[in-house]
């Protein structure tokens, strides 16, 4: 990076510190210093906790929790997993803002969502020889030496209750399953296809992330976080051997969607979301992620920052119980392919600034 290049990243990094959104400072606070380095304008670790608990009081938290009842369970119509108004959403999100940890009032939350991903079923497996006898029994299908399950649930349920500080004995079990379903590749992958040859990049992401952080977890038991990173190192594989976007038999681009940066991803996967689960096993110094850093740094905005070019919810409108799915109950800045987005700026500048970049 030459000199004037680092001049407009610092400009660019003190836009976002004078943010409207507190989620957004605060990710700026971290990516000046780590709070407390004694640089010039570096918060210390008091206003980095300030800025957190700004996030905790903010517009935003509360519309996300604003269908909580009194007993702390926040209810919908419908699943926990309802996309993407339902509890197992809300606390991913909340984790991603920077919520601080700790918060004994989401416990009801963490429960609900606890209690949805380790029923029996989830426990139970049952072998099936033809694709429509997946879906005929309760239990977790198994065909190929392959279980089939969708990863993600459980992996970002795990990341979220550990990022917020809300975790308790139960994530153990949501880390076995994770283990038990782990492909022989490294990743994961709902898909009932007798012939599905490999993990699923959509499905491999948060389960990495969620035992990347289980595994860190001052909570966690020693041998199942070596398993657990272990795990982990092992879906990152799948990642790095592609480059994180790109197909091992020919070298072209997986699918164009990888190319376009979104926020929330939820449960997507694109080429900032591999990015930043490398950054959590710390694997981002692999010559393999130098493809995917140059083309993020390319796609910068000439005035600064990275735009969202995919957008994954709509809007609705907070009070009351919408109909519908895919939706949220706040927006998550500009979208389109000319418009700085402040959370995928932010979110890229961490993966960059992790690199050495």
């Amino acid at each position: 990076m030459t000199d004037a290049e680092g001049d407009a990243r610092g400009a660019l990094i003190d836009r976002l510190r004078h943010s409207a959104e507190p989620a957004i400072r605060y990710r700026a606070a971290i990516l000046t210093g780590r709070a407390g380095g004694g640089n010039r304008g570096v918060l210390s670790a008091d206003a980095v906790a300030s800025l957190r608990e700004e996030i905790r009081q903010s517009d935003r938290a509360a519309t996300l929790l604003s269908a909580r009842k009194s007993d702390g369970r926040l209810q919908t119509t419908g699943h926990v997993y309802r996309k993407f108004i339902g509890a197992h959403w809300v606390l991913v999100d909340l984790a991603d803002l920077g919520y601080p940890p700790g918060d004994r009032d989401l416990y009801r939350m963490r429960d609900q969502v606890y209690d949805q991903w380790l029923q029996p079923r989830y426990h139970a497996s049952f072998e099936y020889s033809q694709r429509p006898q997946a879906n005929e029994r309760k239990g977790v299908p198994h065909a190929n030496d392959r279980y089939r399950r969708c990863g993600s649930q459980h992996g970002n349920a795990l990341y979220a209750s550990i990022a917020l500080g809300i975790a308790d004995e139960r994530a153990h079990e949501l880390v076995r399953l994770l283990l038990k379903w782990q492909w022989p590749d490294g990743g994961w992958n709902c898909d009932t296809r007798l012939e599905a040859p490999i993990s699923s990049f959509h499905e491999t992401a948060t389960p990495l992330r969620g035992l990347a952080a289980y595994a860190k977890w001052n909570g966690a038991r020693p041998a199942l976080a070596d398993e657990a990173q272990d795990a982990a190192r092992r879906a990152a594989e799948i990642f790095l051997s592609r480059r994180l976007y790109r197909r091992l038999s020919t070298g072209t681009v997986i699918h164009p969607s990888f190319l376009q940066f979104a926020y929330p991803r939820y449960w997507h996967y694109d080429l900032l979301a591999g990015l930043l689960a490398m950054m959590d096993v710390d694997a981002l110094g692999d010559p393999r992620c130098a493809d995917a850093l140059d083309l993020v740094e390319k796609a910068e905005l000439p005035e600064g920052g990275w735009p969202s070019g995919r957008r994954y919810y709509r809007t609705v409108p907070v009070s009351g119980d919408p109909a519908g799915s895919n939706i949220s109950r706040v927006g998550w800045g500009p979208h389109g392919r000319k418009q700085m987005n402040e959370w995928v700026t932010t979110d890229i500048l961490a993966v960059l600034a992790s690199a050495g970049r």
